[in-house]
């Protein structure tokens, strides 16, 4: 496997990680803990991730369920799976 493979999984993985990260944060609310939309890391959360969720968001909602995180997901786990096979 090459450098460069080795470098997208990397990057890849974390993109992962933060989709998780997103899914967490919107559920925070409904346990009861206050989320500000004005902390930093959570702007970072949305920041990286927005552009990935929206264009695929019309897409996956049904009703109150946003199914959008988890098509990313199994879409970054498919190239993932694809590029370790290289």
């Amino acid at each position: 496997m090459s450098v460069v493979i080795g470098v997208v999984i990397v990057v890849l993985n974390i993109i992962s990680y933060v989709v998780i990260a997103r899914v967490v944060i919107s559920w925070l609310p409904i346990i009861g803990f206050q989320v500000s939309p004005d902390n930093p890391i959570i702007r970072i959360v949305f920041d990286i991730t927005d552009p990935i969720i929206e264009p695929i968001r019309p897409y996956t909602t049904f009703g109150m369920l946003d199914l959008s995180p988890i098509i990313i997901l199994f879409g970054i786990f498919f190239i993932i799976d694809f590029l370790s096979r290289m």
